[in-house]
Formats: structure tokens, C-alpha cells, sequence
């Protein structure tokens, strides 16, 4: 290694530093914001590294920060003696080595719920709030979600120039990802063209609660608008669903001064009185919430997913049985071949060695044939049916960069529960495509349609990253990649 000289803190004027033209890091306002709400929390803790002529080597997002604070100086530490390919070179490590480093997720989550004591907001940490949200909820033991191993629910950052553009119909191996806005009729007809769905699983814009990508065109809307600007989505879904398909909702109501927003009791109840739907049942899915010091409300803690039919639905509760050691079976004799018997544990009429419920106590009873059982009286191990409290899929999900990206194993419990393989899955607000994802591990064809060209990167990039095939452009059929150089050369895939 060579012998360098040793470095010293300058305070240089803002004005005297060069940001690299060609730096492949980006930022965006949002992330400068949260670098100079940093700053402003705990001071300025690292320098810009510069070389002799002042460029900038590492400290972009840093620069922009202070420029946004209207700083008249900045400290920086200048690197002498590099050549042009090392300086080069060591603004993309300096990036991608902090990169690559990983996270002990049991003692993040220890720390940052010992930090939520109130004295800062915890926003200056860089974590957005879904990010916190997981982070409080993930357990050493894995989620439910059959695909889980961390590639199905790791999000590529989206892109600043996005290769997409509007009207663009990606094909994802069996899947379809348009460009486009759900609203419309006519797009949705270019998308599913003559394809019948089975189900629809999507969770919609939350009104103004959050913050979407306003490039795509895309404006918050006002509760009250809110039942009016979905209703033409809501119509889209029921002209392709299949009779016996259902439409699951995934969104929760806000909560702000002394009230929480009504507007969606106002679309569960447009769906019924006004659009003719089947109010199936609702569905609780936990979510353990962002720490935080309560004030007027307890942190959120679940959201719910509201069930949608035309008429009598498909249902498959076998494919998300899961393993339990409390399963009621029946016993004794002449029980046969009954769904109490069969169904709840894993075949035939009597357990090895059962517990009988009796007095609060539990009674080990070898061999229970020929009493005379009554349903739910002995319980043993075996697979058992879950209810409508689902858990939280979050143990390996990184939600990164988009306001309302959710696990894959949220939309796989759903499409296990109530589709066959080979059946059509339609997402109309993809996001992150979890939803895709969700339909590529349990072999089903998805359909997804997303307004915003960076997310529709994003959705691409993720597909090709968790199955390691290329998307092809419907209309030429080249790659995402060859695209990518001809109309956003600067782009470098994750």
C-alpha cells in the first residue's frame, strides 16, 4: 500500500467544490432532505472528500444538503497524489462498499425501539417509516411466506431516468406489465387484451396520507373525491373477473386530530350500494408499526384487506393450511371419514397419543378409539386452517424507497387461498411488484399496471433480479437492457 500524507479537515467555501458530471450516485429531494435534517440534528460529522482541484469525490448528497441550508462553508478532507482512473474509481466504491454492508436486524430493531424516547424525530436516522415498520416486526424465525429467502422481497431503488415510458407493455416471462394509468378502460384492454382474471390484489393510493412519485403525473387525491376517482378501477376489475373471482382491497383509513378519515367506510360501501359487489369479509394483516411516543393514538398495528365478489367465490383453504401442534380432531368410534377427522389434521380418525381438554387441565390419552368424541374435544399436532389474522410476512422485507410497498407473502396467502395454477393475477397499482413476484413463485400469470415509469423499473429490474430472465419490450421485442442504452444511457441496472 502506499504511503499517503496524512489528512486534515479544511472548511472550503461551497461554492469552491466541483460535483462530478459523470457521479452514477443519485439523491433525491427527498434524501437530501433527510441528510440536511440530519445535519441540523446532530452537526456536520463528515467531510467531503475532495481532490486538489476541489471536485468532489464523495459527499454529493452532503453538498446538496448544505446547499439546500444555505451553508456559506463546508469541512473537506482532500486526497492528493490519485491518478484520473483512481479518482474515478473511488467515487463508485466509495458509494458501493457502504452499500454492500448488511444489517444485524435483531439488534437494529432493539436499537432503534430504545431510541423512540421523543427526543428527535426519528425520521434523521434515514429510515423511511415502512422501512421502521418492518424493521419493529421482523422475528429471527422467518415469515410465513413460502419464498421468503430474501430475494423475493428485495426492492431495486428507482430509478432518476427511467428506461420506461408511458403506454409500454413489458413481458416478464408469463407475465404482463404495462405502463399506463388502471383508471382508463382502453389500457387495461391493451394490458389483459382477452385474458379473464381470477383475482385482483391491490393496495391503492391512501388518499393524501402519503407521498407517491409525482413525476409520473400522479396528484394525491382528497378524501372526499376519493370513492368517484376509484370507481372506474373498481369497473375495469369487475368487467374482467372471472364469476367465481374475488377483489382484495388493501388499505386503512388515517387517523388526524380528533378524527380518522371515513373515506374508506365510504368505498367498502360504494362497492356494495353502489357498484353491486359482494361484501365477502374483511381481513386483519398485522403490522407492528413504527415506534413511537404516544400522544392522542397507539401506533398502527394492522391494516386490513377487504374481500370483493360478483358471486360465489373459488376458495382452496387447503393450500395455506400450516403446521400446529393445537388441532382439534375428532375421535372414537365410527367417526369415519369426516372433516373433523381428515381435514384439520393429516389424515385418518385417531391421534397416536391425544389431549383431552377436561377441567383445565390437559389429559394424555393414548389411543382414543371408541370413545365417543365430540368435535374440537382432543387436539394434537397436524396442519390446521388459519383465520382472517394474517401475520406479518415482514421477516426479510426491505421496503425501499416506495411509501406503500408491502411482502410478497401478503398477496401469495391470497392467491394460494383462492386461485389454482395457471390462473390469470391482476394487480392494478403494481408499485414494487410484490404482487408479480407473489404470482411468479406460485405459478400464476400476472398482470400488473402501474402509472409511474421509475416504478415500472423498478417492478422490471426486481423480476429479472429474483429469476435471473431478461424482460422483452411487447412491441420489438428487445430487452430491457438493450433499451436502456438507447434511451437512458446513464443507467446502470441494479
Amino acid at each position: 500500500m502506499p504511503e499517503r500524507p496524512q489528512l486534515a479537515v479544511i472548511y472550503r467555501p461551497l461554492a469552491d467544490l466541483i460535483p462530478y458530471a459523470r457521479n452514477a450516485r443519485t439523491h433525491s429531494p427527498e434524501q437530501v432532505a433527510q441528510i440536511a435534517a440530519s445535519m441540523e440534528q446532530f452537526g456536520w460529522t463528515n467531510p467531503i472528500l475532495v481532490d486538489e482541484r476541489g471536485g468532489v469525490i464523495a459527499g454529493h448528497g452532503r453538498l446538496q444538503a448544505a446547499q439546500a441550508l444555505g451553508m456559506g462553508q463546508v469541512p473537506t478532507i482532500a486526497v492528493p497524489g490519485l491518478t484520473e482512473a483512481q479518482r474515478r474509481a473511488l467515487v463508485l466504491a466509495d458509494n458501493k462498499l457502504a452499500l454492500n454492508a448488511g444489517w444485524d436486524f435483531g439488534l437494529l430493531r432493539d436499537e432503534l425501539a430504545e431510541l423512540d424516547t421523543g427526543e428527535f424525530d426519528m425520521g434523521v436516522l434515514g429510515f423511511s417509516g415502512e422501512e421502521l415498520e418492518q424493521i419493529a416486526t421482523w422475528t429471527p424465525d422467518g415469515s410465513t411466506s413460502s419464498y421468503d429467502d430474501g430475494r423475493a422481497n428485495a426492492i431495486p431503488a428507482a430509478p432518476t431516468r427511467p428506461v420506461s415510458g408511458a403506454g409500454d407493455v413489458w413481458l416478464l416471462g408469463r407475465h404482463r406489465l404495462m405502463c399506463a394509468d388502471c383508471r382508463d378502460p382502453a389500457q387495461a384492454a391493451t394490458l389483459l387484451s382477452t385474458r379473464r382474471i381470477n383475482l385482483a390484489f391491490t393496495s391503492p393510493p391512501y388518499a393524501e396520507q402519503r407521498e407517491y412519485d409525482r413525476a409520473s403525473g400522479f396528484l394525491p387525491v382528497k378524501p372526499i373525491d376519493y370513492v368517484d376517482w376509484f370507481a372506474p378501477v373498481a369497473a375495469i376489475v369487475a368487467t374482467a373477473l372471472e364469476p367465481d373471482g374475488s377483489w382484495f382491497v388493501n388499505i386503512k383509513p388515517p387517523g388526524a386530530g380528533l378524527d380518522t378519515d371515513l373515506y374508506v367506510f365510504d368505498l367498502v360501501i360504494a362497492h356494495v350500494r353502489k357498484w353491486g359487489w359482494h361484501f365477502a369479509t374483511e381481513f386483519c394483516w398485522e403490522r407492528n408499526g413504527v415506534p413511537k411516543s404516544v400522544t392522542q393514538r397507539f401506533k398502527n398495528q394492522f391494516e386490513p384487506v377487504y374481500q370483493f365478489t360478483r358471486g360465489r367465490w373459488k376458495m382452496r383453504p387447503d393450500a395455506v393450511r400450516h403446521e400446529s401442534d393445537n388441532v382439534p380432531r375428532a375421535g372414537g368410534k365410527g367417526v369415519g371419514d369426516t372433516s373433523w377427522a381428515t381435514a384439520q389434521g393429516n389424515g385418518g380418525p385417531i391421534f397416536g397419543a391425544a389431549r383431552k381438554r377436561k377441567r383445565g387441565t390437559t389429559e394424555l390419552m393414548s389411543g382414543v378409539q371408541g370413545l365417543n368424541a365430540a368435535p374440537g374435544e382432543y387436539i394434537g399436532p397436524g396442519l390446521a386452517y388459519p383465520g382472517n389474522r394474517l401475520p406479518t410476512f415482514t421477516s426479510s422485507h426491505e421496503a425501499l424507497g416506495h411509501a406503500a410497498a408491502f411482502p410478497v407473502g401478503l398477496p401469495e396467502f391470497f392467491i394460494k387461498a383462492y386461485t389454482d395454477e395457471g390462473d390469470a393475477v391482476f394487480d392494478p397499482f403494481l408499485g414494487t411488484g410484490s404482487t408479480l413476484i407473489a404470482a411468479e413463485c406460485t405459478e400464476r400469470d400476472g398482470y400488473g399496471m402501474e402509472l409511474s415509469p421509475a416504478y415500472v423499473d423498478v417492478c422490471v429490474t426486481r423480476w429479472q433480479n429474483f429469476t435471473g430472465k431478461q424482460a422483452t419490450l411487447e412491441s420489438d421485442g428487445r430487452t430491457f437492457a438493450e433499451i436502456a442504452l438507447e434511451r437512458s444511457p446513464g443507467q446502470i441496472a441494479a
